[in-house]
């Protein structure tokens, strides 16, 4: 039990000390439990249209676009902002509502290699601290984002990994709601 409330204050001086970096069209990730309902709804997809969307708290890559001002400039969270610029610069994407290599993506949001999805778990795995862990459940478990993948000459959608157990999500979304 004490675990779970340090684990548990140490997440709210994380958001807390990062919302200060918010600006007026960001969305704090403390107002509201992100489903792939509200990922994709007209709110959102609006967002998606300007420079920078939804963007963590902390971090300048790790949401939809970027408000880093060039490649190398970072947030507090350097480490899970690398993986996600990195993630961000996939080569190959498939942007929301297009077509290609004979597949749509239906989705409000980009869909990317597998090979770029699975180097972005793994990178978030590494880091070991909640902000990536978050991240990485949020991207992975709760928006299940597909990833593009060649099996037998044919290009095709394919599920990710899960990243997290089913009670680090509950915990989550007990934090959130």
């Amino acid at each position: 039990m004490l675990k779970t409330v340090l684990v548990f204050l140490f997440i709210l001086v994380i958001f807390f000390s990062a919302l200060a970096q918010f600006e007026d069209d960001q969305i704090d990730l403390n107002e509201a439990w992100f489903t792939e309902e509200m990922y994709n709804s007209t709110y959102f997809v609006d967002l998606s249209k300007k420079k920078y969307g939804i963007i963590a708290p902390g971090t300048k890559w790790c949401g939809q676009g970027t408000k880093a001002e060039n490649y190398t400039e970072l947030g507090r969270f350097n480490k899970t902002d690398m993986c996600c610029r990195t993630h961000d610069n996939c080569p190959v994407v498939i942007f929301a509502g297009e077509s290609i290599y004979n597949l749509t993506n239906p989705d409000k949001s980009s869909r990317l290699s597998c090979e770029c999805d699975k180097e972005f778990y793994n990178c978030l795995k590494a880091i070991h601290d909640i902000v990536s862990k978050t991240i990485g459940t949020i991207y992975f478990d709760i928006l299940q984002k597909k990833c593009l993948i060649i099996k037998n000459g044919n290009y095709q959608w394919q599920d990710n990994e899960a990243y997290s157990d089913s009670k680090f999500i509950a915990f989550l979304q007990k934090l959130f709601n």
